[in-house]
């Protein structure tokens, strides 16, 4: 049987609720809803252009000019809001609730979220430095859960 972590027994200590925890797990389902449609349809251009797109950050790769979405640089924040498909959605916020709360509960509030946006705008540049030319969007917070497993790890050996 997979192991499939659903709490941890490591209890806050200094913080009465993971306030922030909560509000990006609801921030990413709220955004998840009002791109489902996108998502299901396939390739839409709003969701293309709050995705990371390697060669749209690295060099002078554009969308096409009736596109919405933000500038490149800021598509390091954006794509770690936006998922593939519920599963993408569901794993990511799961390993957020399981591990976020402790994180956020030795950092505080406010370094908690720039640890996680940091951390996945690190995610972000370590993909497209690996593929500088590619014109693949990338989307979801796994460079950031990843970050956050990272600091539950550090805390919690």
């Amino acid at each position: 049987m997979p192991f499939l972590p659903l709490n941890d027994a490591n209890p806050r200590l200094y913080i009465r609720a993971h306030y922030v925890t909560i509000g990006l797990i609801l921030l990413n389902a709220a955004i998840f809803w009002n791109t489902l449609g996108a998502v299901q349809s396939g390739i839409d251009e709003t969701l293309i252009g709050y995705a990371l797109i390697p060669a749209r950050l690295l060099s002078d790769a554009q969308l096409p000019v009736d596109w919405p979405g933000v500038s490149s640089t800021l598509t390091l924040v954006s794509y770690q809001f936006l998922h593939g498909g519920w599963q993408h959605l569901i794993f990511n916020m799961l390993f957020l609730w399981v591990f976020g709360d402790n994180v956020e509960d030795s950092m505080g509030h406010f370094r908690f979220i720039a640890f996680f946006l940091i951390c996945g705008i690190g995610g972000g540049l370590l993909h497209s430095f690996i593929d500088p030319n590619s014109l693949t969007p990338t989307i979801g917070a796994s460079g950031a859960i990843a970050g956050v497993l990272g600091g539950y790890l550090m805390l919690y050996p």
